[in-house]
């Protein structure tokens, strides 16, 4: 529940408070849980998705295009921390 107050003020922040200072703050507070739950959705894609369309292949050439940004790394070091957990999730039934 405080994760959800945290990003509801957040939210909050962005969109009503005239301070851009307060704005940035509040956009570096949303940004690492955004990529968390991309990547918790693309890993999930990934554990159900079709072995012989080779999804896994085809997230890894689309992170090699996304690494000459600068969020590119930060990407990529999430999914390999989030579908390590998933795998495991998903083997013992959670």
């Amino acid at each position: 529940m405080e994760l959800q107050r945290k990003v509801a003020e957040a939210i909050h922040v962005l969109n009503h408070d005239p301070q851009s200072s307060n704005r940035v703050a509040a956009n570096q507070c949303l940004v690492p849980q955004l990529l968390t739950q991309i990547c918790l959705a693309l890993s999930a894609l990934l554990l159900h998705a079709d072995l012989y369309s080779k999804p896994f292949d085809k997230l890894m050439f689309a992170l090699q295009s996304l690494q000459a940004h600068d969020e590119g790394n930060v990407v990529l070091l999430e999914l390999l921390t989030v579908l390590p957990e998933e795998i495991s999730d998903s083997r013992h039934g959670f």
